[in-house]
């Protein structure tokens, strides 16, 4: 039997890959923000340079977003939002905040959110994190400036033994409790741990009731606890560099 060519099923398949393709280049690559209004989306890719980085679904995505406008704005992500890291840096001497919120941000393994050195402003980030494996907080920005971490922290399911590594020279935007982590760190239940490593010569604050075992390494710079149970559900801490811990509370006996 021989089979006949129809041109108008191959335009209906290609028009049907065309929508496919569209939908998922609108998240494709390395990106910077450009949006220039208070508010914006993540997802829409006319507020990035080459479309919006990272993917929404996935764990492995290596996109690296990068927001240097100046300005207050209040960026929305999607459902799940997956990439290998997020840089804040600022273009010029004005202060520009950032504040990220809604849905999740699913790191990859290795991924690295931070401020680097020319940032200036408060990086805050409001949506909940969910560690692909490996993670690194890094505050780097000038003086006043500060990374705020206001939500939960944990791992996915079956990601083995994880470090949340917290480092830069940034000692914070108040000068006295330095960058903050205000959520509960933990662990995915099933087949999971995670150790918190403070190195680097800036400061970092835990000001959570945090459930996580793996305990605490101090490598460098100033760890500031602010909450009894700051420390884990292990409560352990290891002292392997110079580096200092001040307590604004008693910490809890495990």
């Amino acid at each position: 039997m021989k089979t006949r060519y129809n041109p108008f099923l191959r335009a209906s398949f290609l028009a049907s890959v065309s929508l496919v393709v569209s939908a998922y280049s609108a998240l494709a690559g390395s990106s910077t923000w450009t949006g220039t209004q208070s508010t914006g989306t993540w997802a829409t890719a006319g507020n990035w340079s080459a479309g919006a980085p990272g993917a929404t679904s996935g764990t492995t995505n290596p996109d690296i977003a990068t927001f240097n406008n100046v300005g207050y704005q209040t960026i929305t992500l999607p459902t799940a939002e997956n990439n290998g890291g997020i840089t804040f840096a600022t273009v010029g001497s004005v202060a520009n905040p950032f504040f990220l919120t809604g849905g999740t941000l699913l790191p990859t393994a290795g991924a690295v959110i931070q401020t680097d050195s020319t940032y200036l402003g408060i990086a805050d980030i409001g949506s909940a994190i969910t560690a692909q494996g490996n993670l690194t907080l890094t505050a780097n920005g000038l003086a006043g400036s500060g990374l705020l971490i206001g939500t939960t922290i944990t791992t996915a399911a079956s990601t083995g033994s994880v470090t949340l590594a917290l480092n830069g020279s940034n000692s914070g935007f108040n000068g006295v409790f330095g960058n903050l982590l205000t959520g509960i760190i933990s662990q995915n239940a099933t087949a999971s741990t995670l150790k918190v490593s403070k190195s680097g010569t800036g400061t970092w604050f835990l000001g959570a009731a945090n459930t996580y075992t793996g305990g605490t390494d101090l490598n460098g710079g100033m760890l500031v606890v602010g909450n009894a149970a700051a420390l884990g559900s292990a409560g352990t801490i290891a002292v392997l560099g110079n580096s200092t811990i001040r307590t604004t509370v008693g910490l809890t006996d495990p």
